[in-house]
């Protein structure tokens, strides 16, 4: 998403400016990237203390970061720029309280302000991703927006914006006009209880919810030992469940790029509800003792809460999906075995008989674990201990393998011998 290189281009992360409220603005020229320097994904992760900002440096990084600083508030995570046009809530970084957000389209009678999130759609120069800038103040008949990840020049000393737009009033609407002739702007979006004019959250259409059967030509792909049990992630798998991945390896299901936004915005929308109803319990001693937890552990839980809620690394919802919509189950953040079956193996069963064009949506999974623990405030000696459930074997190798690659200095494993005594491991 850039207008291309330029012999005014500065390199990948040199401060271009600032927007308002002092917020940097860096290239994004990834041409000019020494692979060496920038050879794990995890360095490309942008956080601010505990929060993730987004992806150095692009324009939902930027956008997110704005808001952050000027507002204390972000939007929740996007695959692409042109989706955050159906969010409808912002999160308080203080106190994970729900905001609404109004989303007015190009063309509106609502006039966009300064402070606004302004969408694009995906096309033309924004070819995928769509974009994503703030709007930094109205002047005249202009727009002027803040942005990563289209300009890679320094900007003039004192100027807060990296480009003007031409703002049209006609009919007490007003349509802004982009400097590109083959993008579209979809509109601004503004933190407001005031829905006049604002868009309805969108709606996917039943059918692209819908989880669809196929199968593979057999041609023994499966036959063998097509796992390699020299991995000793592979091997724990293994030695739980063979070399199978289920009952009919040449069966498997799909679901539209579609459904898999919807299952993300639900995810993310449903956590923040899940840290509100903790919140609430935890506040209140009347509903915290329906869950039996003996009194003498009540300050530890509400410790803990207070200066851990946001070290969480990774959890798992279970969603039921169809064309009626979806439906959750419950939320599990213990078991990662799933990690293992849907970020590796899956991948390998990809790999050894999959011709299609799909691809596995937990593919970048374990890398994202890897940029999250890395990020964390996991201190470099990690013990893991386990019994002696072969799934948790499973989990154990995953964790390992992260913690060492995370260079780490020690990693230990430990398991429980049949009296309840602590058996120390490799």
């Amino acid at each position: 998403m850039s207008k291309g290189t330029t012999s005014q281009d500065a390199p990948f992360g040199t401060l271009l400016g600032y927007a308002p409220g002092g917020v940097a603005i860096y290239s994004s020229d990834y041409s000019s990237l020494d692979p060496q320097e920038y050879e794990d994904d995890a360095v490309f992760r942008s956080y601010i203390d505990d929060e993730y900002m987004g992806h150095k440096w692009q324009c939902v990084e930027f956008a997110r970061r704005f808001l952050f600083l000027n507002y204390g508030v972000v939007f929740t995570d996007v695959g692409m720029a042109w989706e955050i046009f159906s969010l409808r809530f912002l999160r308080e970084v203080v106190n994970d309280n729900i905001l609404p957000l109004q989303a007015f389209p190009n063309g509106s009678p609502r006039a966009p302000v300064a402070g606004a999130l302004l969408i694009w759609d995906k096309g033309g120069e924004f070819k995928d991703t769509g974009h994503v800038a703030i709007i930094t103040q109205l002047h005249g008949n202009k727009v002027r927006i803040a942005e990563q990840n289209v300009l890679h020049s320094p900007l003039p000393q004192g100027q807060q914006w990296t480009r003007e737009l031409e703002m049209v009033v006609e009919n007490g609407c007003y349509t802004l006009k982009d400097t590109f002739d083959d993008t579209t702007i979809l509109g601004w979006m503004i933190q407001t209880e005031d829905t006049e004019y604002s868009l309805p959250q969108p709606e996917i259409a039943g059918e692209l919810l819908k989880i669809s059967g196929a199968r593979l030509e057999n041609k023994g792909q499966f036959d063998g030992k097509w796992l390699d049990e020299k991995d000793p992630l592979q091997n724990a798998y293994v030695q739980a469940n063979g070399q199978v991945i289920n009952q009919d390896p040449y069966h498997y299901y799909t679901i539209t790029e579609s459904a898999e936004q919807e299952l993300i915005k639900a995810t993310n929308e449903l956590h923040l509800m899940y840290l509100h109803a903790t919140d609430k319990v935890l506040k209140d001693d009347n509903l915290l003792a329906l869950f039996d937890i003996p009194k003498i552990l009540w300050p530890r839980l509400r410790l803990s809460w207070q200066r851990r809620r946001h070290h969480m690394i990774t959890g798992r919802m279970d969603f039921c999906m169809d064309e009626r919509g979806l439906k959750v189950y419950e939320y599990n953040a213990d078991s990662a075995s799933c990690h293992t079956e849907a970020g590796l193996i899956l991948e390998r069963w990809a790999e050894q008989g999959y011709k299609g064009n799909g691809f596995n949506p937990a593919e970048g999974l374990i890398n994202e674990l890897a940029g999250a623990w890395k990020h964390s405030r996991a201190r470099p000696f990690v013990h893991i201990m386990q019994d002696k459930i072969s799934r948790k074997t499973i989990t154990r190798s995953l964790w390992s393998r992260r913690c060492t690659r995370r260079a780490l200095k020690r990693v230990s494993c430990a398991g429980w011998m049949n009296w309840a005594g602590m058996l120390p491991g490799n």
